[in-house]
């Protein structure tokens, strides 16, 4: 079964820790059955509560919606409209009131802030999603407001900004926050989630992400789309403690990307990064280098 000194002690939800202790079974008596649940499963992201400082954050927003595909996509927006906006894109199984201490720091310095509940997560309708569908999301906010000053993608959010990036012919400044672009990592995270082989999960998912998008996982991932990347200004953030995305992520997109900074964290772990001052700080400094007001 897949473990490594990077995956091995990932929080699990209660649902998934069930469906671990069974996986090895129904792959080894019925392997049909496991690479349905396996190709499913990936495409499916949890929906977690808000704690209180992102329903104090919620609550102070103007919300919207817009349709995606026939789902209903939660919008936010703090701020005034004459301010120039930032537009945040969370991850995987995230909401946009993650971004809650960012979104202070940010009003605090003179921008507004839109941001959006992926498909299929926090309040938006819908029981799965992938990159490309957070990719439609960023271009229709774009279109409804105009260019934003910078993106920032935390995790997946990241990645589906550099995929808007390129296939929407984009060159907005961009900030990803321990974003995941390697995909043999993200096999074999997710194959240690399921308790799987972790070589029948890459060559599941990737016959899965054909059918299901017409094209090749490989394609949408970081590592493909960092190739001659938009020569945009661009900050690469993450913490030598992430226990679900390494920093060897960062770092590849910093080869691949001449133009690009490396901020590094310690201790701050996946998403307890995104209320870090230095990393606020940085943020904020980087925006006003790069953008005008």
């Amino acid at each position: 079964m897949a473990e490594n000194s990077q995956t091995a002690h990932l929080p699990l939800p209660p649902a998934l820790k069930l469906l671990r202790s069974l996986y090895p079974v129904i792959e080894s008596l019925t392997p049909g059955l496991a690479k349905i649940i396996c190709a499913r499963f990936f495409l499916r992201p949890f929906r977690f509560g808000r704690p209180a400082p992102e329903q104090e954050i919620a609550q102070s927003a103007s919300t919207s919606q817009i349709t995606i595909n026939g789902e209903q996509i939660a919008c936010y927006h703090w701020g005034a409209a004459n301010q120039p906006y930032i537009l945040c894109v969370h991850g995987w199984s995230g909401r946009a009131t993650q971004f809650f201490a960012l979104i202070k720091t940010l009003l605090d310095n003179g921008y507004s802030v839109l941001a959006f509940d992926g498909p299929a997560h926090g309040k938006s309708t819908g029981r799965e999603t992938n990159l490309v569908e957070f990719a439609q999301c960023i271009d229709a906010l774009i279109k409804l407001n105009g260019s934003p000053a910078c993106l920032i993608g935390h995790s997946l959010g990241g990645v589906a900004c550099m995929y808007y990036q390129k296939h929407y012919n984009s060159s907005i400044p961009q900030i990803t926050i321990n974003s995941p672009v390697l995909p043999q990592e993200i096999f074999e995270n997710y194959a240690f989630r399921l308790n799987a082989n972790p070589q029948k999960v890459a060559r599941w998912l990737s016959e899965y992400t054909m059918k299901k998008l017409g094209i090749a996982f490989e394609q949408i991932s970081g590592n493909v789309l960092a190739e001659d990347f938009p020569e945009v200004p661009f900050l690469v953030c993450t913490d030598e403690n992430d226990r679900e995305v390494s920093p060897a992520n960062a770092q590849l997109l910093q080869q691949k990307i001449p133009q690009a900074q490396l901020f590094v964290s310690q201790k701050q772990g996946h998403v307890r990064i995104l209320k870090y001052e230095p990393l606020l700080h940085a943020v904020i400094i980087f925006i006003q280098e790069n953008t005008k007001q």
